[in-house]
Protein backbone atom coordinates (compact mmCIF):
# COMPACT_ATOMS: atom_id res chain seq x y z
CA UNK A 1 0.00 0.00 0.00
CA UNK A 2 1.31 3.44 -0.92
CA UNK A 3 0.78 6.44 1.34
CA UNK A 4 -0.30 9.68 -0.33
CA UNK A 5 0.17 13.26 0.77
CA UNK A 6 -3.61 13.81 0.69
CA UNK A 7 -5.93 14.05 3.70
CA UNK A 8 -9.57 15.04 4.00
CA UNK A 9 -12.02 15.43 6.87
CA UNK A 10 -15.23 13.44 6.96
CA UNK A 11 -18.10 15.93 6.61
CA UNK A 12 -21.32 15.94 8.64
CA UNK A 13 -23.12 13.95 5.92
CA UNK A 14 -20.42 11.24 6.00
CA UNK A 15 -18.65 12.19 2.77
CA UNK A 16 -14.92 12.12 2.08
CA UNK A 17 -14.00 14.28 -0.90
CA UNK A 18 -11.34 12.74 -3.14
CA UNK A 19 -8.88 15.48 -4.20
CA UNK A 20 -9.03 16.35 -7.90
CA UNK A 21 -5.31 15.69 -8.45
CA UNK A 22 -5.68 12.21 -6.91
CA UNK A 23 -8.73 11.52 -9.10
CA UNK A 24 -6.67 12.54 -12.13
CA UNK A 25 -3.73 10.36 -11.04
CA UNK A 26 -6.01 7.35 -10.69
CA UNK A 27 -7.98 8.15 -13.86
CA UNK A 28 -11.24 8.14 -11.89
CA UNK A 29 -14.31 8.92 -13.99
CA UNK A 30 -17.25 11.11 -12.90
CA UNK A 31 -20.45 9.09 -12.73
CA UNK A 32 -18.61 5.74 -12.42
CA UNK A 33 -19.81 3.54 -9.55
CA UNK A 34 -16.81 2.63 -7.35
CA UNK A 35 -17.07 -0.31 -4.94
CA UNK A 36 -15.70 -0.11 -1.40
CA UNK A 37 -13.55 -2.83 0.15
CA UNK A 38 -12.29 -3.30 3.70
CA UNK A 39 -8.84 -4.71 4.38
CA UNK A 40 -6.98 -5.37 7.62
CA UNK A 41 -3.20 -5.16 7.77
CA UNK A 42 -1.12 -5.35 10.95
CA UNK A 43 -4.16 -4.71 13.14
CA UNK A 44 -5.24 -1.61 11.16
CA UNK A 45 -8.45 -1.44 9.13
CA UNK A 46 -8.39 0.28 5.73
CA UNK A 47 -11.19 1.42 3.45
CA UNK A 48 -10.18 0.73 -0.15
CA UNK A 49 -11.61 1.67 -3.55
CA UNK A 50 -10.70 -0.23 -6.70
CA UNK A 51 -9.65 2.11 -9.53
CA UNK A 52 -9.77 -0.07 -12.65
CA UNK A 53 -9.12 2.87 -14.97
CA UNK A 54 -5.71 3.39 -13.30
CA UNK A 55 -4.82 -0.25 -13.99
CA UNK A 56 -5.92 0.17 -17.61
CA UNK A 57 -3.73 3.27 -17.96
CA UNK A 58 -0.67 1.39 -16.63
CA UNK A 59 -1.33 -1.52 -18.99
CA UNK A 60 -1.73 0.87 -21.93
CA UNK A 61 1.54 2.63 -21.05
CA UNK A 62 3.37 -0.72 -20.89
CA UNK A 63 1.95 -1.76 -24.26
CA UNK A 64 2.98 1.58 -25.77
CA UNK A 65 6.56 1.17 -24.51
CA UNK A 66 6.81 -2.34 -25.93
Amino acid sequence: MLKTAYTRKLDTVGRLMIPSKLREELHMVNGHNYEFYIDEVDGKTFLCIECPEASDAVALAKETLE
